[in-house]
């Protein structure tokens, strides 16, 4: 039973060895998976996320349990499920950390004890929410089982019967100078009592009771330890109970409960970073993943890394259309005008929806992919043996090499260290072998002819909110590339548009 797979987990691909992609930065997928993980590092959640899916319904599996998130009560059932199991595992690291073996045992059966509540609850809380999804249904009907098992109900009751025995356990410490002695509980007068009531006078209303809740302690210093051996002596039944029942549940956790805790959090890590969004007022939606490359139609969609470097209310969302023989998007426009979050946007809605996920968009039907490929400008290294273009034409071969028409490409300003012509040659080539392969591509350049080459590519322009102030709107759109809108942004950046002009000769701003 799995949360985030519909077959067997050891036939999954996912392993805790996987590593992050070679584009995750490129991207900025690793911003995202670092927001998601955030404050969950024992779970080791990325592995799941550097592992995207290969099949349409494991795809599905993960879409709806997602779905089921959003149904009141199932997402709550698992927080609670995963504070619990916090907490049951805080236990079981300070039982092992102690040294002296009663306290060893006593911590242990704290352990057993809240685990026993959180597999209760978790389990009651599901089934009453009647989850739609094939995964939290089996969850539902495997807990089910498993706390009707001989061994779970034996557990459970042998650890209520302890605490209850521990805590009937009294005895009297008699301190006299150096000396201590312990014996039995004989009925001697209880001092609490007998301090409350003589200051019961000056109470002068109701007082809320104050509940002492005492932290987990470390190890017992020797009078402590002494203590704790002679009330051991005095009920030794009860002690000898507690030590067997650490050795004969010392491995209590199964392992589908494990992986059930760390899948859980994997969903809900991803459902509140969705949540963020919401709240925020941006889109959120379910996509279409179809098993062969097709029809690329993205609606409304932004970057989630935008959210860590500006308000919600001024991110802009954009659009992808890729239709028939179409594969390629060239986009042009001035510089710092979105060319590039709009790229990596690409990349990140199909690696989300081939996760399982939720992706930022209004609408999104996109297939699936066997790898991405990524080429980003990277600085000279001083004293390497290639020039910049020399590493560029290395990385580009490669990549023609390796993808197929499955694959996506994402090319951001290749060849700016060369001249025009070269720049606008050695793009024609890429693009070239980019339209045979098939692959689906976006090409970021400066270089707008580039977008005219055949019906496999398409124009995609960075606007300006207004060409006359040079001011982008962020926002990039399927229309030819005539050069306007980067020829104003230059001249408005070099003081030469209209107004400037205009005021350097005396006249009256338009």
């Amino acid at each position: 039973m799995s949360l985030l797979y519909p077959i067997e987990p050891s036939a999954r691909a996912e392993s805790a060895e996987v590593q992050e992609p070679t584009y995750f930065r490129d991207v900025l997928l690793d911003r995202v998976v670092g927001d998601v993980t955030a404050g969950r590092d024992e779970y080791h959640l990325q592995a799941v996320f550097y592992a995207p899916l290969t099949s349409g319904p494991a795809i599905g599996h993960r879409q709806a349990v997602f779905r089921d998130l959003e149904t009141p009560g199932i997402s709550d059932a698992l927080t609670h499920f995963g504070e619990g199991m916090r907490d049951v595992r805080q236990c079981g690291d300070l039982s092992r950390r102690l040294r002296h073996p009663r306290q060893q045992d006593r911590w242990f059966l704290e352990g057993v004890t809240r685990y026993g509540q959180t597999v209760a609850r978790l389990t009651d809380q599901l089934v009453a929410a009647a989850p739609a999804s094939a995964g939290l249904r089996a969850t539902a009907d495997y807990l089910q089982q498993y706390r009707a098992s001989e061994r779970f109900r034996a557990m459970t009751e042998a650890a209520t019967a302890l605490v209850r025995e521990l805590a009937a356990v009294q005895h009297v410490v008699h301190i006299q100078g150096s000396r201590v002695v312990v014996r039995r509980y004989q009925g001697e007068a209880d001092y609490g009592a007998r301090v409350a009531d003589t200051f019961a006078r000056f109470r002068q209303g109701p007082v809320a009771p104050y509940q002492f809740q005492e932290a987990p302690s470390g190890d017992l210093n020797h009078i402590e330890t002494r203590i704790l051996e002679l009330v051991a002596q005095l009920q030794p039944d009860v002690f000898q109970r507690l030590a067997t029942f650490h050795r004969d549940y010392a491995d209590y956790l199964p392992e589908t409960v494990a992986r059930l805790d760390r899948e859980s959090q994997w969903y809900l890590a991803y459902h509140d970073y969705v949540e963020r969004w919401r709240a925020a007022g941006l889109p959120v939606c379910y996509p279409t993943v179809a098993a062969r490359p097709g029809p690329v139609v993205i609606r409304g969609a932004f970057h989630p890394a935008l959210m860590d470097v500006m308000p919600p209310g001024q991110i802009v969302c954009n659009d992808f259309l890729l239709m028939g023989p179409e594969h390629i998007l060239v986009v042009s426009g001035p510089n710092q005008g979105g060319k590039t979050t709009y790229a990596r946007l690409f990349a990140v809605v199909h690696y989300l929806a081939q996760l399982g996920c939720p992706v930022p968009a209004e609408r999104a039907s996109v297939s699936r992919f066997d790898q991405i490929f990524t080429h980003f400008e990277r600085e000279e290294e001083a004293g390497h043996p290639e020039s910049k273009l020399e590493a560029e034409l290395r990385r580009l071969r490669d990549i023609l090499a390796t993808a197929t028409p499955d694959s996506i490409v994402i090319i951001n300003e290749a060849f700016s260290a060369t001249t025009v012509r070269d720049g606008r040659e050695l793009g024609r080539r890429v693009l070239e072998r980019l339209t045979t392969l098939g692959a689906r591509t976006v090409y970021v350049t400066f270089l707008e002819e580039l977008s005219r080459l055949s019906d496999a590519t398409v124009s995609v322009v960075a606007l300006m909110a207004s060409e006359l102030s040079g001011t982008r709107a962020f926002r990039l759109v399927r229309q030819p590339s005539d050069g306007r809108a980067y020829a104003a942004s230059l001249a408005a950046r070099h003081g030469l548009n209209y107004d400037h002009i205009r005021e350097q000769l005396g006249g009256p701003p338009s």
